[in-house]
């Protein structure tokens, strides 16, 4: 449990390679980047919402990349920004819920190295009523079972090799508007 510091900072828990379990307590208020990347022991990391509030509201860059046994379900309601590489080959993973909070996810997030990675990401979803405009490039590159059944309303941009790789017979038809 990590308790009374506000900054987890960059690689601070990289590559700590006996690292099972983290709770992020309330009063922490910044993850750097790639604070807990690289753990191939790393399965369970809890945010502490006590009173129902997290002080973190940017998933940073690279994370929890690389930490191929981490199943993380979500994240705490108070993250708006999820930046590049967060959940990079987190192949245990299978299925995300995007909460309504989030306005944008970077690059790669949810990709895998080759189209032969073997990963358990079945399922992500998306609340009702989010407003994210964009889905980034490379977004769920390699996630070969991958099964979509629709982007939010509020897409209005598609980036360059969001879905390459991913099995286009297990998408349900989605339409994107541009009004």
């Amino acid at each position: 449990t990590i308790t009374d510091d506000t900054v987890i900072g960059a690689y601070a828990f990289s590559n700590a390679d006996e690292l099972l379990t983290v709770t992020i307590t309330h009063t922490v208020t910044k993850l750097g980047e790639h604070a807990f990347a690289y753990n191939n022991k790393l399965t369970t990391v809890t945010f502490d919402e006590t009173n129902g509030t997290c002080g973190i509201t940017t998933i940073k860059t690279g994370t929890f990349r690389d930490s191929v046994s981490l199943v993380m379900p979500t994240l705490p309601a108070s993250v708006t920004v999820i930046e590049d590489y967060v959940f990079y080959n987190c192949v245990a993973n299978p299925s995300f819920l995007v909460q309504d909070t989030v306005t944008e996810i970077g690059k790669y997030t949810f990709s895998f190295p080759n189209e032969n990675t073997v990963s358990k990401l079945t399922t992500v979803e998306f609340e009702e009523g989010i407003q994210l405009p964009v889905i980034s490039e490379g977004l769920f590159k390699n996630a070969t079972v991958l099964v979509m059944h629709e982007l939010p309303l509020s897409v209005k941009r598609i980036e360059a090799m969001a879905f390459e790789n991913c099995n286009a017979e297990e998408f349900d038809y989605f339409t994107v508007s541009n009004e």
